[in-house]
């Protein structure tokens, strides 16, 4: 289909077809999951410069997504820039997330807490929830950042509930607390015996009283990956 797409943007005659930001999102959609921001780059300035085509929220974010998927941080945040500056689109959660997720599959903790922060503005509030948060911490397990993250789910979460839209009972970000025990115990020395124990006792007691609470009760589906942690 793109072959036969871009042979038709070669045709100037060709009257047949017209294409919309359905069918470039369509395209760049495409893009993302090749992670191929080149040509997801095309189809942008192709939409803008030949169709006269604005891009829209979900344009926006499969860019960042494509950007995320490359590890393309430069790329990123030309799209972030023209977004909130160019595009005259009113950024919402999906977008901070999007962005964030760049940073933090990059292990660019600096910058993830600064789109944070812009999202945190009082002149410009954009209510976050639970899928930011649980980017966040794995931004700070990518870089390694355990004890940075810990800060984060403890401190700063319940104080960002206050006023987003943060569920904190979300499993996901529960799971991402007790892989980072488990960091930890990867990190420490086999001699330091009390705080191997410590982060052991605490993956349990995250396993057995939050993420299966019902597990000494009755039978419970776990996944192989919560099995293998579990093990491990």
């Amino acid at each position: 289909f793109q072959q036969w797409f871009e042979e038709q943007q070669d045709q100037s005659n060709n009257q047949f077809l017209v294409p919309n930001i359905i069918t470039f999102s369509t395209m760049i959609k495409g893009c993302t999951k090749r992670g191929d921001f080149k040509q997801a780059l095309h189809y942008l300035y192709l939409m803008i410069d030949k169709y006269n085509i604005k891009p829209d929220l979900i344009t926006c974010n499969l860019l960042l997504s494509v950007c995320a998927n490359a590890h393309d941080i430069q790329s990123a945040e030309l799209i972030w820039n023209k977004t909130i500056h160019d595009f005259d689109i009113d950024i919402n959660v999906i977008v901070i997330s999007s962005m964030l997720n760049v940073y933090a599959k990059c292990g660019e903790t600096a910058k993830m807490m600064e789109i944070l922060n812009y999202s945190q503005r009082p002149e410009k509030f954009i209510p976050i929830d639970e899928v930011a948060c649980t980017t966040i911490m794995s931004g700070f397990l990518k870089a390694n950042k355990v004890k940075e993250m810990f800060d984060f789910y403890d401190n700063q979460i319940p104080e960002l509930a206050l006023n987003n839209n943060i569920n904190l009972k979300y499993k996901l970000m529960t799971t991402l607390k007790s892989v980072g025990h488990l960091k930890m115990m990867e990190a420490l020395d086999e001699n330091e015996i009390e705080k191997l124990s410590f982060h052991h006792q605490k993956y349990l007691d995250i396993f057995e009283n939050e993420l299966f609470p019902d597990i000494k009760f009755k039978p419970t589906s776990i996944s192989l990956k919560d099995v293998d942690r579990l093990i491990e």
